[in-house]
């Protein structure tokens, strides 16, 4: 279920900002300057709704291509659920863009699921934008 949700969050920005904002020119689909997101991103949030209390959502986005994803919440008995994969960034995080992930899960070795999210950053930001209006704020650790 967590898993669903963390990927339900990491897609919504295409959905939700998709006739808000573009990237600069039309061609969406031209690599932008990763750069500005390599390092590690951290958002921290409170979501009663699974019982799970306070949740650590970490993205890292390395200089090669690669990240990776962990989903950990304040009870100890949930698992901790975790992806790697690839990114490229589709415009200008500075101007606001997408980020297209693939990903495979540890709990699912083998299948990759694309996700992509509207994103916005801003100093040490990474704003990440969901289709009901709703931001994460990702602060660089």
């Amino acid at each position: 279920m967590k898993k669903l949700k963390f990927l339900a969050f990491l897609m919504m920005g295409i959905v939700a900002c998709f006739g808000l904002t573009s990237c600069g020119d039309d061609d969406d689909d031209e690599p932008g300057d990763e750069s500005s997101v390599v390092g590690t991103w951290e958002v921290k949030y409170y979501d009663d709704e699974e019982g799970c209390g306070n949740i650590t959502e970490t993205v890292e986005f390395k200089a090669d291509g690669s990240c990776s994803t962990t989903h950990r919440c304040e009870d100890p008995y949930e698992p901790v659920v975790k992806s790697k994969g690839t990114y490229v960034v589709l415009g200008d995080p500075e101007d606001g863009c997408y980020i297209r992930m693939r990903l495979m899960f540890d709990d699912e070795p083998g299948v990759y699921e694309t996700v992509q999210m509207y994103v916005k950053r801003q100093g040490n930001k990474l704003i990440m934008y969901n289709e009901y209006g709703d931001t994460l704020t990702f602060t660089r650790k």
